[in-house]
């Protein structure tokens, strides 16, 4: 394959997404309030005011994709670090894990630290306000 024939295919897949993202974002503009919406390689990253919104705009937006869209397709969600992803799939690849990915997993084992950790931290730092360090 030349350069030519190549860089065509690859253009019209960018335009094949643009044409997707863009129905996509302004569906999610108008059904809950975000601090962010992103798309990136075809996935949705959002940044939700309210996170408990996440359920409702999940099931809203599979039946948006699948009645503009794909009508074979489904949409899983996770959350990863703050947003919540959305990612858009055949129905045979729909995960039924619920909002939780295994990297949002890894990151609360290791981001968080035990409860009785975090109170042993307090009381350490509580004397050393007393001793004055």
């Amino acid at each position: 394959m030349n350069y030519m024939v190549f860089s065509k295919k690859i253009k019209q897949g960018v335009d094949m997404m643009t044409m997707l993202d863009k129905p996509i974002l302004e569906f999610v503009e108008n059904e809950v309030d975000f601090h962010r919406l992103e798309m990136i390689h075809g996935t949705l990253y959002a940044k939700l005011k309210n996170d408990t919104d996440c359920g409702i705009l999940h099931e809203k937006l599979e039946k948006f994709y699948r009645e503009t869209i794909n009508p074979t397709g489904a949409v899983n969600m996770y959350f990863v670090g703050d947003d919540f992803a959305f990612d858009f799939v055949d129905e045979e690849s729909k995960d039924e894990k619920g909002t939780w990915s295994e990297f949002a997993e890894e990151e609360l084992l290791n981001n968080h630290e035990p409860v009785d950790s975090q109170i042993d931290t307090l009381l350490q730092l509580e004397n050393e306000m007393e001793l004055g360090k």
